[in-house]
């Protein structure tokens, strides 16, 4: 197709650009630095949700999952593997009245609300999440919600009890779209395109802010200056055919280097796929099939009876 050449065109100069800075940035003295890896000993937790939603014609479900698995290394090796609450856990069930997006704050309500409760009862040495150390991708009409503030009061307790307890919380972004990094040297694109041609396996960026104005960022303004202000985050590249991971943490006077290496040894179990194992298992231990949420919807029906508001949305439901 000969209109697909400007495209091409188009990527092709865009990489070739991003190698240029790339040089820049690996000149640019104390941003570039190998990750001492030491031998996994200890115990991690990671946690996880997962999501459904169904608009329906009178209502919306939405079917909600946390879970944490918890791995316990000795001499680098695993020794063993529990879950919080369990292997299994079913799913909780709301509904709401009409359609909105506050569902990703229940989510997260869930999630965080579990990471608290296995840092202060289990005792790790270390709790990730499953994606940012802050709320993400909130929507500014849910910001007066009741919702909202919630999970503002329950991200903030999870940080001060980390402090408290002494117990690092990180934050693992699997696929982070930040520009942080490339912003600062003239680039429009994610950190990650760009550390791509930067960052070879086992080596990271130097921490730097969460972000650079903290007081006016959407979601960090609401937080407690004293949680804002030490935010921190750095990019790691754990194995050789994967991209660089974005990793956040709350830094009470956390050591970045016993981060990246916790982060880095984790994420070392297939060349090319560099995510912390413990997430991985948490991932699949709360992930929700559609499966799942088509049961439950079909329990409703059959205990309320036979309704319009159990009709599919017309969008949903075209007989071609």
């Amino acid at each position: 197709m000969d209109e697909l050449k400007p495209i091409a065109e188009r990527i092709r100069a865009d990489e070739e650009r991003r190698q240029r800075i790339a040089l820049q940035m690996k000149a640019s003295r104390g941003m570039v630095r190998p990750v001492k890896r030491e031998p996994l000993d200890g115990v991690v937790a990671g946690i996880d949700g997962g999501l459904v939603t169904k608009p329906l014609h009178g209502f919306d479900i939405i079917v909600v999952r946390a879970c944490a698995a918890v791995m316990r290394f000795k001499d680098g090796a695993l020794a063993e593997t529990s879950y919080v609450p369990a292997s299994y856990v079913d799913p909780k069930v709301m509904v709401q009245d009409s359609e909105n997006d506050a569902a990703s704050l229940i989510r997260m309500a869930e999630e965080i609300t579990l990471a608290r409760d296995v840092l202060e009862k289990q005792g790790p040495d270390y709790v990730l999440l499953d994606g940012s150390i802050m709320p993400s991708h909130v929507s500014a009409s849910l910001q007066d919600s009741e919702e909202y503030k919630r999970v503002i009061g329950l991200y903030s307790a999870l940080l001060e009890s980390s402090r408290k307890n002494d117990i690092p919380v990180i934050g693992v972004v699997e696929d982070s779209r930040a520009s942080t990094l490339a912003t600062q040297f003239g680039e429009k694109s994610a950190d990650t395109v760009l550390l791509h041609y930067v960052l070879g396996p086992g080596e990271r960026t130097a921490p730097f802010p969460f972000s650079r104005a903290p007081a006016t960022h959407a979601v960090l303004k609401d937080f407690d200056p004293k949680i804002y202000n030490n935010l921190k985050a750095f990019y790691v590249r754990p194995v050789r055919f994967d991209r660089p991971l974005r990793v956040e943490y709350y830094d009470y006077g956390v050591k970045d280097e016993d981060v990246a290496s916790l982060v880095a040894s984790l994420s070392d179990f297939n060349p090319s796929y560099g995510f912390p194992c413990v997430l991985v298992e948490a991932d699949l231990q709360a992930k929700l099939a559609q499966s799942e949420l088509d049961d439950i919807i079909r329990q409703l029906e059959d205990d309320v009876g036979e309704t319009s508001a159990f009709m599919f949305k017309r969008r949903d439901s075209r007989p071609f």
